[in-house]
């Protein structure tokens, strides 16, 4: 073919068309076999048409519109089924005219006697081996998508009944695909073995590059490729190559082009043995090769068919050989492989972080090594699933498939992209700069030494020069990355050069300017790094791949987690933002499907890193909260039980043996040497491991949605904090009764708190997020009844516990008020201790725990059971009401009284009915003092104005109210409970019959008093300031009750009822001394009971009290109570 003929078939245009038009029609191919209920919805939804599906696949291609099912539907809905499958159709379209303008392009090739050698003219070998794996690649893969017949019968079914016509294309396809199953390679060959000469040129070209870029471990270490510290005088110096295209191709498009090359010219290329030497290479690498993304291609099996086919039996043994080598040591050398890169891809990352001036002259190094990444990446996902064949006797070490660290790998992968994004400028002007200093120059002396026939290549080369020459130096002002003015002219027309110069026939060739064409093809690497610098870096160390491998994305994660590789987990969700990158370059509405895709994965991968964190620490609280608890003042009387110099005897030789296992606090900061770790330092740097995960990357984006890596370890540390809590207070304490439901002490528990806290607070020293945030949201939470999953909280906990455990057993008898300790304390001898709940330095631990919320959540409670028990009193008021108002009119005749006195039922039922408030009361009333304090400490400025506040405020009586209901939350005692008055409304009716059965009450009250002087339980005890049997709280219960119902009712004051109550309680108390010793003996301890009612009661004074009871006796009874307390103490110590 002459010259101009050359030029006029626009053959470099044509070869960088068929390459993007090929990788369009088998991308779109591949979506048809993966989506295709995507892609084809209505014909895969409709249920008629699925016999019209298995008609197609087993009439194919012999489609009979008459006999075809459902031919009614396809007629009536022609429409909708042509719109659906228009896709389908076009995609089918499109790979006719790539595999007929492919096979009219290589015949042009053909013609026109053009050499091919990788080393002279690469971007045309490239090119035309791109579109001879892109032509093979297609032909299987439509071997494999049988939705593609299915579409083709149905346009043709729609065609015939619609218009009686048929698609002239559609035989077309038809010859192709038939016959496809299992013989697409001979199909192959039929079309692409006329075509050996320029193929096996460039395998053959091919074969020196590919051995250099196939090497083990080993030689990578021994040949110092990555190793800059091998020679530091040569570190600022450029790295070339001959052709840097090929340095940074992937080892998987090396295959294609190798295996694919052997399969349409077999019988050819089997005979040489260079060819041999690179299908030894490629099979013994890998067992599996890549036909597109997920989909593989059994090597062996297409090669061995090729073989069979071509007739070459010399080739069977070198195949054995080879895929013998593939399952035996290749894993190994792949698996020392990854060893090296991750070695050196985290020294490169910490050199060029630390000296990133050296991206200029070694950026092809770094492009190198990604590539290499790439390589082993692919590798590992591809031969992951695929099933390890039996070939020889050789060993397969399966185990080596299996890689803990492969996450490592990405991460620095990853890093290393962030570096050279972040530099890009540098890497951009240091190359802007070579073009114009060097490169220009190189290429114009070699342009004028070989003088050139006028025509076209002479006309490329002058407008690659002028292009050149007119590039503007970078002055290096701006720090960020800007692509200049487009250099792709100097690239098509560097192509078009290498066509014009590569045919046999003509007296010029690239041959003989080799050295111009090395000059070439490095500029025009460098062109690639002046204005595409970020596609070039994506296209050599893209993995986008991966979104069609989500199973190895989860093994590598769960592996990393398991190898200790924590910190390299955040490379998992990055990778994830990189599925809608390359892989939509040639599809874009595959972005439909591989968006969520994208989404899901980094949401899915963050998610599960803020829970393995939210693990860890989960694990090291137990840690933090064994020192703090440690810490508490009791362990300290561990050490000081044994004395040195003495025997132990009985129970101290079990304190003994505690001691021996007790470590003292402070023991686990002791190191023999740093390296040792123990088991908390490995748990700490597993928490600092994620953290650090957490923290590589601020934010990451993907598909229009942007996500903050750190805000998803607020979810997990706020479930954890959760659980730490509640796996505290459930923690079982040791008692002897087993009915008693076992809780925490609010002290031991508010200190684990704070180990946890403390240890939270630790994590914003590595994770970049605001822990008050999670304490305000886990605490506010617990001081609520439930939180917001509709779990019980330590509100819920504690107040069902105090309310159903404490108090009932306290108002059972088995403890006491105890006045003067303001705490409830327990009999002797019994297991339970309430003191232990109760105390007010454990109050003001529960003040802290629940908050004010949850405060208020007990003390409603408590009012609860107190309007029960106010219900039972009104019913037994109404039984005896009759009787109680002769007592009141007739309350000076004692005769009288005395009989209708003991006519009154449901004495002692009442007292204990005031027993059980006063207790309830009490407990509330120490609950209010503990807050009170808490405020007092935490808030005390707001503390002291709400005081102020209450003290000197005049208004309303609406706003008076409101006013007490702050002062009641903030712990400070009101003369009348405003909780307690609204929870008593609906007992107490406006009514004069119910104002009067309430005056009874305290009638009732006062001459129920004197009976409990014959009960021994009710002996005053001063060290106390209370009685055995709680009957000191009768007087809280009477004190708040009648200030509640009276000021409810309003008939009268509340002073005036008091007043009444105490001239009756005075005048029947007075008379018990009338009575015998039996009936009588605890007189004194009663009348000390009603100077407590005067001493409570904000209506009633000492001075009314002496009006009707003699102060004396009064006196006396005190006497006479520390008397008998001090004798009772005295006869204890001498027993």
């Amino acid at each position: 073919m002459a010259l101009a003929n050359i030029g006029e078939n626009r053959i470099g245009e044509r070869l960088v068309l068929l390459s993007l038009q090929g990788n369009q029609v088998l991308t779109r191919l591949y979506d048809m076999k993966k989506y295709p209920a995507e892609i084809c919805k209505f014909i895969h939804e409709e249920k008629a048409l699925e016999p019209v599906h298995k008609f197609l696949l087993k009439k194919f291609p012999n489609w009979d519109a008459k006999s075809a099912p459902a031919s009614g539907f396809i007629k009536n809905n022609a429409g909708d089924i042509v719109k659906d499958i228009n896709s389908g159709v076009d995609m089918l379209r499109d790979l006719l005219e790539f595999k007929e303008r492919s096979l009219e392009l290589f015949n042009v090739i053909a013609a026109g006697q053009l050499d091919f050698d990788f080393a002279i003219n690469y971007d045309m070998c490239r090119l035309y081996m791109d579109i001879l794996s892109l032509y093979c690649q297609v032909m299987f893969m439509l071997a494999r998508v049988p939705e593609a017949k299915i579409v083709l019968g149905m346009y043709q079914l729609t065609l015939e009944l619609t218009s009686g016509t048929i698609d002239a294309f559609i035989p077309r396809i038809c010859s192709i695909m038939s016959g496809f199953e299992g013989n697409a390679f001979k199909r192959i060959q039929e079309d692409l073995s006329i075509f050996h000469k320029p193929i096996q040129q460039c395998i053959l070209s091919l074969c020196p590059i590919l051995m250099r870029r196939i090497q083990s471990a080993e030689q990578l270490i021994s040949s110092n490729l990555f190793n800059i510290w091998h020679n530091p005088n040569l570190m600022k110096t450029p790295t070339t190559y001959k052709t840097p295209g090929m340095e940074i191709l992937c080892i998987d498009t090396f295959a294609k082009w190798v295996l694919y090359g052997f399969i349409c010219c077999a019988s050819s290329l089997g005979g040489n043995e260079t060819v041999q030497q690179a299908l030894r290479a490629i099979l013994s690498d890998q067992y599996c090769s890549t036909l597109f993304r997920d989909e593989t291609l059994n090597t062996a099996q297409v090669v061995e068919a090729s073989i069979k086919a071509a007739k070459a039996p010399k080739l069977e043994k070198l195949l054995a050989e080879a895929c013998s080598a593939a399952v035996t040591s290749n894993l190994s050398y792949h698996k020392g492989r990854r060893e090296f890169l991750r070695s050196a891809l985290k020294e490169w990352y910490h050199i060029l972080n630390d000296k990133p001036a050296l991206l200029g002259p070694k950026f092809i190094l770094v492009l190198q090594l990604l590539s290499m990444t790439k390589d082993e990446v692919l590798w590992y996902c591809h031969h992951q699933d695929a099933q390890v064949p039996k070939f020889g006797k050789g060993k397969v070490h399966t185990e080596d498939l299996q890689d803990p660290h492969v996450v490592v790998i990405l991460f620095y992968q990853m890093q290393i992209m962030k570096t050279v994004r972040k530099y890009a400028h540098i890497i951009a002007r240091y190359h802007n700069e070579l073009i114009v200093k060097s490169d220009k120059e190189a290429f114009r002396i070699y342009r004028e030494l070989f003088a050139m026939n006028e025509g076209d290549e002479r006309g490329c080369l002058d407008s690659i020069y002028t292009t050149l020459d007119n590039i503007v130096l970078d002055t290096g002002e701006s720090k960020e990355y800007r692509p200049s003015s487009s250099m792709a002219s100097v690239r098509l027309d560097w192509i078009r050069t290498q066509i014009f110069t590569s045919q046999t026939t003509l007296g010029f060739t690239l041959k003989k300017a080799s050295a111009m064409s090395n000059t070439l093809h490095n500029t025009v690497f460098h062109s690639s790094l002046v204005d595409k610098l970020l596609a070039t870096v994506d296209e050599v160390a893209d993995l986008g791949i991966l979104a069609f491998y989500p199973h190895v994305l989860d093994t590598m994660f769960q592996d990393a987690i398991v190898s200790g590789s924590a910190r390299s987990l955040i490379a998992v969700p990055y990778q994830c933002s990189q599925f809608c990158g390359d892989n939509i370059r040639y599809c874009p509405e595959e972005l439909q499907f591989l968006g969520p895709l994208a989404v899901k994965g980094v949401d899915k991968y963050l998610e599960m890193i803020g829970d393995q964190l939210g693990h860890c620490v989960y694990k090291l609280a137990d840690d933090f909260m064994s020192l703090n608890f440690a810490l508490l003042p009791h362990n300290a009387l561990l050490m000081g039980d044994m004395k040195p110099g003495k025997k132990a005897k009985g129970e101290q030789k079990k304190k003994a043996k505690e001691m021996d296992n007790y470590e003292a606090p402070g023991l686990e900061s002791y190191r023999v040497r740093r390296e040792l770790l123990s088991k908390c330092d490995e748990k700490l740097y597993a928490i600092l491991d994620v953290c650090y995960a957490l923290n590589v990357l601020p934010s990451v984006e993907v598909w229009q949605h942007t996500f903050v890596p750190r805000e998803y370890a607020i979810q997990p540390l706020h479930e954890a904090f959760m659980q730490l809590i509640f796996a505290q207070l459930e923690v079982p304490i040791p008692t002897k009764d087993k009915d008693i439901p076992e809780v925490r002490r609010p002290t031991v528990l508010l200190n684990s708190v704070k180990g946890i806290l403390s240890m939270l607070r630790m994590l914003e020293n590595y994770l970049n997020i605001d822990m008050v945030r999670i304490y305000n949201a886990v605490l506010l939470q617990q001081s609520q009844e439930l939180d917001i999953n509709g779990h019980r909280t330590m509100c819920n906990i504690y107040s069902n516990w105090y309310n159903s455990v404490l108090l009932k057993r306290v108002c059972s008898g088995t403890g006491f008020f105890a006045t003067n300790r303001r705490c409830f304390m327990s009999r002797p001898k019994e297991p339970f201790q309430a003191e232990m709940y109760t105390d007010p330095s454990e109050l003001q631990a529960l003040c802290e725990l629940v908050g004010a919320y949850g405060i208020r959540h007990i003390g409603d409670l408590c009012v609860d059971y107190i309007v029960s028990q106010v219900n039972e009193i009104k019913k037994l008021l109404i039984v005896n009401k009759d009787l109680l108002h002769n007592i009141r009119a007739n309350s000076d005749k004692f005769d009288l009284c005395g009989d209708w006195i003991r006519k009154l039922s449901g004495t002692e039922e009442l007292l204990q009915r005031l027993t059980i408030v006063g207790t309830i009361l009490n407990f509330r009333k120490l609950l209010f003092n503990a807050m009170k304090e808490v405020l007092g400490k935490r808030v005390p400025f707001v503390m002291n104005s709400v005081i102020d506040f209450k003290e000197h405020y005049t208004g309303s009586e609406k706003s008076i109210d409101q006013l007490d209901y702050l002062a009641i939350t903030a712990g400070l005692e009101c003369i009348v409970d405003p909780k307690l008055k609204s929870a008593l409304v609906l007992q107490c009716d406006v009514t004069q019959q119910d104002y009067i059965l309430w005056c009874l009450m305290l009638i009732f009250v006062a001459v129920g008093l004197p009976t409990l002087a014959s009960n021994d339980q009710s002996v005053y005890q001063p060290a106390l300031a209370g009685y055995e049997n709680n009957i000191h709280c009768i007087s809280t219960a009477v004190n708040q009750l009648s200030a509640v119902i009276f000021t409810v009712i309003g008939y009268c004051t509340v002073q005036e009822r008091m007043h009444e109550f105490l001239a009756v309680a005075t005048a029947h108390l007075l008379r018990l001394g009338q009575e015998n010793e039996k009936d009588a003996r605890q007189r004194d301890s009663i009348y000390i009971l009603l100077h407590r009612f005067v001493e409570e009661s904000p209506f009633l004074t000492m001075n009314l009290l002496e009006t009707c009871f003699p102060y004396v006796v009064l006196r006396n009874s005190y006497n006479i109570a520390y008397k008998n307390a001090a004798l009772h103490v005295k006869w204890n110590c001498t027993k």
